[in-house]
């Protein structure tokens, strides 16, 4: 007799792909889903960088799924993604704060437009790969727990979730340990036992946080001169500190009405770039 049916969230990854065969074993009807949130990944980031619900995911996801006997759907979340989290991700840079996308990914993402698209077609939870725990307390409330694996635990990650969510949820990874998992996924002879996990912002796949944000913001919203303004700290960009240019500009009483009044001489400037003009001025000089 069936334990209920429960939407698994695939990245194509070995951890949500042994969580819907965990569940799969224990009872539960499974249906696996990957989240399409982000469709433009030519095939060489596929391979290298491998995003958790990029292209590159679908293929892999399809191929467990079909293994391991369970129905394989993609359903579409870009107009979400794009709202919630890169509109946040940009919006925040831009405020001169350092955003969190994958905590804004996994409380409306994965969570609250997951859960609502499962238990509209008939489910009963959602399942993920997470490293976590649900605990249902005396009082009736859930609480999320860590794992058993202290070097994967992600309960961290998840304190946004609400308790129709939490009541809703099934982490059936919490009792083991990563390498546990690939075993497992070794032992059924699953693809992508040693995939290596994703960990950077998927959809920032060449790491260059500096060049994403103008890109990606409205073009509308900018202000003549509301360039980015990089304090390069080393040749590593996540050491570097990104800060709207407009305010920069009026914390140091300059007024200026376009990009080339600005005197890129001052030694204000001299460890500083501006990105995104028509010219790259870094360092006292302009390249073209």
């Amino acid at each position: 007799m069936s334990k209920g049916t429960v939407v698994v969230g695939m990245s194509g990854g070995v951890d949500s792909s042994v969580a819907a065969l965990i569940l799969k074993e224990q009872g539960y009807n499974v249906i696996g889903v990957t989240m399409q949130i982000w469709q433009e990944e030519d095939y060489e980031n596929a391979s290298e960088n491998g995003g958790c619900c990029g292209l590159s995911a679908v293929d892999d996801a399809r191929r467990i799924a079909k293994q391991i006997g369970i129905p394989y759907y993609v359903m579409n979340f870009r107009r979400e993604f794009q709202e919630k989290v890169i509109d946040y991700f940009v919006e925040e840079y831009r405020r001169g704060r350092t955003p969190n996308p994958c905590i804004a990914c996994n409380r409306y993402i994965k969570w609250e437009a997951l859960l609502h698209r499962a238990l509209e077609i008939g489910a009963d939870y959602i399942a993920t790969g997470h490293y976590g725990k649900i605990v249902k307390l005396e009082n009736g409330r859930y609480s999320v727990a860590k794992s058993a694996s202290i070097k994967k635990d992600q309960s961290y990650v998840l304190y946004s979730l609400t308790q129709e969510e939490l009541a809703h949820t099934i982490f059936p990874l919490y009792g083991y340990e990563k390498e546990v998992v690939r075993k497992i996924a070794e032992h059924n002879n699953l693809g992508v036992a040693h995939k290596k996990d994703s960990q950077d912002i998927c959809f920032v796949p060449d790491k260059d946080y500096v060049s994403f944000n103008p890109q990606y913001f409205p073009k509308s919203e900018w202000d003549p001169y509301y360039e980015w303004y990089v304090d390069k700290n080393g040749d590593n960009p996540s050491n570097w500190k990104v800060y709207p240019l407009k305010e920069v500009l009026e914390k140091n009483g300059i007024s200026v009405k376009k990009l080339e009044e600005l005197d890129i001489n001052d030694p204000k400037f001299k460890n500083f770039y501006l990105n995104n003009a028509d010219k790259i001025w870094q360092r006292g000089r302009n390249t073209s």
